[in-house]
């Protein structure tokens, strides 16, 4: 989804995306308090921020 965000043909449903993306982010914090996943959340955060390092 976050590659989404970037794709110029997308830009007109922008919103849309962003939404979508915090209720996906949402349902994972809430996934990870309920099954107690912390070391998956921590996993998760790393490599988006890795993904996020590459795209730069």
């Amino acid at each position: 989804m976050k590659k989404q965000l970037e794709t110029p043909e997308l830009q007109t449903i922008y919103p849309i995306l962003v939404g979508e993306l915090k209720a996906t982010e949402t349902i994972i914090d809430e996934f990870v308090l309920l099954f107690e996943l912390n070391e998956f959340k921590k996993t998760a955060k790393e490599n988006s921020k890795r993904e996020e390092d590459e795209t730069i």
